[in-house]
């Protein structure tokens, strides 16, 4: 029989994890609340941004959920896009923060939290 040596220890590491991940778990539905918000404000002019439209538009520009349910769309892959100019979506230059509250707002819709 294995006993720990530190006990103590172990319960307070595992108290520190749970509320990180409880912190963490709070920092993305914030991004997400701030994202749907710049969505609004500034994608909605192009892209279906919610899930109570649909998909893809009549102009074939690609809406949030089906960005959202590509394979490859990830928080890196959307912070890359976001990041760098691209055709025919206007140059908005948003900061790192904005990027990823986008990001965790597009990623909502594949999680099933939007």
């Amino acid at each position: 029989m294995h006993v720990l040596k530190y006990p103590h220890l172990t319960l307070t590491a595992a108290a520190l994890l749970i509320c990180s991940g409880l912190q963490a778990g709070a920092q993305v539905a914030d991004d997400v609340v701030k994202g749907d918000a710049i969505a609004h404000g500034l994608c909605i002019g192009c892209h279906v941004v919610d899930t109570h439209s649909p998909v893809i538009r009549t102009d074939f520009v690609p809406g949030f959920p089906w960005i959202a349910h590509q394979d490859e769309t990830t928080m890196a892959s959307l912070a890359a896009f976001l990041a760098a100019p691209h055709g025919r979506m206007p140059n908005y230059a948003l900061n790192p923060d904005e990027i990823r509250q986008v990001s965790a707002y597009i990623l909502s819709m594949k999680q099933g939290l939007q």
